[in-house]
């Protein structure tokens, strides 16, 4: 009996000692896949940083010693009135320009482009002064509109937001639910 007992613990001890074995194992080779992956992310890392310090070498020989061949097409699409294409051409060397017609053709891209984004907002306000209301404007739409501002308005708060009410004196009423024009009744 005392060699069956002997034998049934060696046995199980042996048991145990394969199954963390084994569990050394599996740990171990998890540990080398992890390695791997990070000597592959390096090695990604590196790449990368190698690639953006190239385009930005490419970047640099190109806007210190080439921005001259950008100024003749950038200047040719301001006379075409394309401020845009011209920014899309300087934009990139902006902050390493130093010759003064590259700098002077940049502003005027830039003052040019500005100039007729202003214009476009007040003709497009001027459209919609001479325009009504129309469901989904914000509310500074509708103060922008032909209906600008109410005599009154009714507010209610609750769990689902912010509704108005915009009373006008001609029997006209607006109707916003958290900012936003839902239905107007005239």
């Amino acid at each position: 009996m005392a060699v069956v007992v002997v034998v049934s613990v060696f046995w199980i001890n042996l048991k145990l000692h394969d199954a963390a074995e084994e569990k050394l194992q599996i740990a171990a080779q998890k540990a080398e896949k992890q390695l791997q992956d990070a000597r592959s992310s390096e090695a990604s890392i590196a790449a990368a940083g190698a690639v953006i310090q190239a385009t930005a070498d490419m970047l640099n020989l190109k806007c210190t010693s080439g921005v001259m061949a950008l100024v003749t097409p950038a200047k040719e699409a301001l006379l075409r009135g394309h401020s845009d294409e011209a920014l899309k051409l300087l934009k990139p060397c902006a902050h390493l320009m130093t010759d003064k017609e590259a700098l002077r053709t940049y502003a005027t891209a830039v003052e040019t482009l500005l100039s007729n984004e202003r214009k476009y907002l007040a003709s497009e306000k001027t459209f919609k002064k001479s325009n009504g209301v129309s469901i989904g404007m914000t509310k500074k739409d509708v103060l922008d509109s032909s209906w600008g501002r109410a005599k009154h308005i009714n507010r209610t708060t609750n769990s689902h937001g912010v509704y108005e009410q915009w009373v006008y004196g001609n029997g006209s009423y607006l109707y916003f639910e958290n900012e936003i024009l839902t239905s107007f009744q005239n």
